[in-house]
């Protein structure tokens, strides 16, 4: 099934991007309050009932509000964040609290996968706020909206042709781009494996 990616709001009054996939509805960010952030849903033919998750990209605060928060525990829908954003929520959102008592609260680190929902996963990469905002502008521009994330080089290359870069751990890397899991990569061994049981064997032949 394809994706469907909508900017809800954009701006220094609130961001949240709604993004759909065979069912499955994850909030980016969470900035506008519950009334507003339903009329934008609702705009869009989506109800609450069709969020699943939701994923903070950071912590200035037109990226999430407090009563969305207390919304978020009323509804049971978890929310993502990096650690040093729950640290900060959790010295400065009242309804952060209860939201992790609840224990929706999940941890994302950078270059480490996410799996929402099968067939829906994301990469956590770290890139600056100036960077950030470009891209979600670039993402307002509807069908004309294209991002490509050139993983091998490392950037990502908006409608315009400007580019931001990001770091990934090397192995990670790796590993994305051969499609390697914990099996694969002793796969990728399985000579140098083999051969060292061999010399096993016959330095220890009674083992």
């Amino acid at each position: 099934m394809t994706a469907r990616f909508t900017v809800l709001a954009s701006g220094s009054s609130g961001n949240v991007s709604l993004l759909e996939r065979d069912g499955f509805g994850l909030l980016i960010d969470c900035g506008l309050h519950p009334r507003f952030l339903n009329a934008r849903l609702q705009s869009v033919g989506v109800s609450w009932e069709r969020v699943s998750a939701v994923v903070l990209t950071h912590t200035h605060t037109d990226h999430w509000k407090d009563s969305t928060l207390a919304e978020l525990r009323s509804r049971n829908i978890p929310l993502y964040a990096h650690p040093d954003h729950f640290a900060h929520l959790d010295n400065v959102a009242p309804s952060f609290g209860s939201l992790s008592a609840a224990e929706l609260t999940r941890e994302y680190t950078d270059g480490k996968l996410i799996e929402f929902a099968p067939g829906l996963t994301c990469l956590p990469i770290r890139v600056s706020h100036e960077d950030l905002d470009k891209l979600f502008d670039d993402a307002e521009r509807g069908s004309n909206a294209t991002l490509t994330i050139d993983l091998e080089r490392q950037e990502i290359r908006g409608p315009d042709g400007g580019t931001v870069k990001f770091d990934i751990d090397p192995h990670r890397k790796h590993c994305l781009l051969n499609g390697l899991d914990d099996i694969g990569l002793t796969m990728e061994k399985r000579k140098s494996i083999e051969s060292y049981e061999a010399k096993a064997k016959e330095a220890m032949p009674w083992l």
